[in-house]
């Protein structure tokens, strides 16, 4: 190898060795790939991940659905439920280190579970009460549009997570699987790093083309 394209060869594998080493394993459901009130059942199935029956997208009013929210961290639709307690997500391979999302509840409060079992069983790895945040500086004609952040970091490998709440006065947005950071817009370090590395890559072609 010709020492004039070490330097090239350095960039490209500090790139890669910066990136994430189970990228694929971070999901991120932001539920603006479903119509308005539409099951979200099996709709994430090709990542693994499922919800139970009751769980819906809500499509903001704003742009036409029934949704009474704005505000919302990404797109228009959030995670909601109008009948039961709660709604529960299978992951099906499992997954670590943490659970991120948003949520809005203007009067009624919450709680998220994190549990080893599927469908909501086996051991209770974390869980956190949702506090009310009510719904100051709300756009006319919605009612939830205060969204709070929470990260839950546990140990073990959990295999699914409750939502529960008072059905029809609480949502849920941009929910992370395996990672404790709540994720709005694409996190600014990845796109920082591919960034550089697109830099290597072009730096690498003109190198390359200068040598012959």
């Amino acid at each position: 190898m010709s020492r004039r394209l070490l330097p090239t060869c350095f960039l490209l594998l500090m790139f890669l060795a910066a990136l994430p080493a189970h990228a694929n394993s971070i999901d991120h459901l932001y539920f603006d790939n479903l119509k308005d009130l539409e099951p979200v059942a099996s709709r994430y199935s090709g990542i693994g991940i499922t919800f139970s029956s009751n769980a819906l997208a809500l499509t903001s009013s704003l742009v036409g659905g029934l949704g009474s929210f704005t505000n919302n961290p990404s797109g228009n639709n959030i995670l909601a439920f109008q009948s039961g307690t709660g709604v529960t997500m299978n992951v099906a391979q499992g997954f670590s280190n943490g659970l991120a999302f948003f949520y809005s509840a203007v009067s009624k409060p919450g709680t998220v579970s994190v549990w080893s079992g599927m469908n909501g069983t086996g051991t209770l790895l974390a869980t956190i009460t949702l506090g009310t945040n009510g719904n100051s500086g709300c756009h006319a004609g919605t009612v939830f549009c205060v969204w709070t952040p929470v990260g839950l970091i546990f140990s073990g490998t959990a295999m699914s997570v409750t939502f529960n709440g008072a059905a029809g006065q609480i949502g849920f947005d941009s929910v992370t699987v395996g990672k404790a950071i709540p994720a709005a817009v694409p996190e600014p370090a990845s796109v920082f790093l591919l960034g550089s590395g697109l830099v290597a890559l072009s730096f690498a072609g003109r190198l390359r083309k200068y040598l012959g």
